[in-house]
């Protein structure tokens, strides 16, 4: 086992400057009335509502309360306080084999050496868990109301939503987690990790159930930033690929490519790859709003001022596995100062024009070709794979049973990079996690990296959890 000290690393914090500090704190302040109820509530087990916060009959009496409990929810996953979608989009490509960072503030993702201390695992913990707590509330809260039906399956469909993709995150990045399904501090405050098998049972329940109650149209005037049933069966789609349900697999993501909107299919793929990460994007299943910003966390943190060395560089390994031709490298690859960066997107000026894409259509043509290829439609399988390319400027493939999934792992980690921790994700669901990063890594890479330590402030707090393998 590693030597991991305990110890005040003080280097959690991610290089953010004055002016975005100042635009993160009133974004916070914007969203308190919104949040008020669930307020002190991150810590696990202890996610009951504390004794200042607002009833939760008082806040479900009327859709006005009901809404600001959603717009809390999904802002919970959105803010400065846990970095959330930074940390899982941009520190997971450290710990694979995407990007490095320029500087030491995060040695210890780039050579996979967390410590259970750490203020961004931390952060994606308690960022997980207030997201489910939150969504737990507004599932209770909402079916003991007078609403409208309609208006009851949309937002209890979308808390499920909510708890299905925190639970999703928990359980890819730390394995075994408590299984939280309720407000009950009772239940919750001791309780012991659940196994990954039972926490995936109940993520496929909840997007089950959230696709049924959720309509097709997105509520109106929010740009996909509120997730609709196509948003749910997308998200099943995934989960059913990582739990090797390839049938189901290939059912939801055709579900979604074939969505329609009248008579005109609901999502596309542009032809233009800088209109991929548009707020306005034909791609985009669900996304998160940057109106209090103006610009995505994730464009933030790599887009370099003219002609300085970005903070994170695109490793040579990933720029060689662009073929000559691809218009994904001409369009989402950067160069400042002579290094490589991501490029997906595009502003950090208050501008409005992006939002951080979650999911979006290409990752449903690469779901459905795998799905297909492990169910042998090989030819099936091609299809999709050549709309991905076609898309990027490439050639169509003609593709055998050997050789289609490696095909498929090539276009995912081209397509994806950058994304959400696909990358880290598909290198531990696949089995390569070990060979490629051990490789990449000699001498710093342990089997037991592949999972997060449990945050040392929760185990403290809950006896009962019990720490991965290779931390203290």
């Amino acid at each position: 086992m590693r030597n991991i000290k305990l110890k005040d690393i003080g280097h959690g914090a991610s290089p953010i400057t004055k002016a975005t500090q100042l635009m993160n704190r009133l974004f916070f302040i914007s969203f308190v009335a919104c949040v008020i109820l669930f307020s002190g509530c991150s810590k696990l087990v202890e996610i009951g509502p504390p004794r200042n916060s607002i009833s939760s009959t008082s806040v479900f009496t009327d859709q006005a309360g009901t809404n600001a409990a959603i717009a809390g929810m999904y802002a919970s996953l959105y803010n400065y306080t846990t970095s959330y979608q930074y940390g899982i989009s941009l520190l997971s490509g450290l710990q694979a084999d995407e990007m490095v960072y320029n500087g030491t503030t995060w040695d210890q993702y780039k050579n996979n050496d967390l410590l259970s201390n750490e203020s961004n695992v931390a952060g994606t913990w308690s960022g997980s868990y207030s997201g489910i707590y939150q969504a737990n509330a507004i599932i209770e809260g909402v079916s003991s109301s007078n609403f409208p039906a309609a208006y009851k399956s949309q937002v209890t469909g979308e808390a499920l939503f909510m708890r299905a993709f925190c639970h999703f995150y928990l359980v890819n990045l730390f394995g075994d987690v408590p299984l939280t399904t309720s407000t009950s501090v009772l239940d919750n405050q001791q309780k012991p990790r659940t196994p990954a098998d039972q926490v995936y049972t109940q993520i496929i329940t909840d997007l089950e159930e959230a696709e049924k109650l959720l309509p097709e149209a997105y509520p109106s005037g929010n740009n996909r930033t509120r997730v609709n049933k196509y948003a749910a069966a997308a998200l099943l789609a995934r989960v059913y690929l990582y739990q090797k349900n390839y049938k189901s697999a290939e059912a939801k993501a055709t579900e979604v490519i074939n969505a329609m909107s009248g008579s005109s299919l609901l999502y596309a793929l542009p032809a233009d790859l800088s209109m991929v990460f548009l707020n306005a994007s034909t791609e985009t299943i669900w996304c998160f709003d940057d109106a209090i910003y103006g610009y995505t966390w994730v464009g933030g943190q790599t887009l370099p001022n003219t002609n300085v060395i970005p903070n994170f560089i695109l490793l040579q390994g990933l720029q060689n596995a662009f073929e000559v031709g691809d218009k994904r490298k001409v369009s989402w690859v950067g160069v400042s100062a002579g290094q490589s960066y991501p490029y997906k997107y595009r502003t950090k000026t208050n501008v409005k024009q992006e939002y951080d894409v979650v999911l979006r259509l290409a990752e449903q043509y690469l779901i459905r070709a795998e799905a297909r290829a492990l169910l042998n439609n090989i030819e099936g399988g091609q299809a999709d794979v050549n709309v991905i390319r076609n898309r990027a400027g490439l050639q169509s493939l003609t593709l055998t049973a050997s050789s289609i999934l490696p095909a498929i792992a090539q276009e995912r980690r081209v397509e994806l990079f950058s994304e959400w921790g696909h990358r880290w994700l598909d290198l531990k669901r696949t089995g390569k996690v070990d060979s490629v990063i051990g490789a990449l890594k000699p001498g710093l890479w342990q089997s037991t990296d592949a999972l997060y330590p449990i945050p040392l402030n929760d185990m403290s707090n809950n006896t009962n959890l019990v720490q991965n393998q290779g931390y203290f």
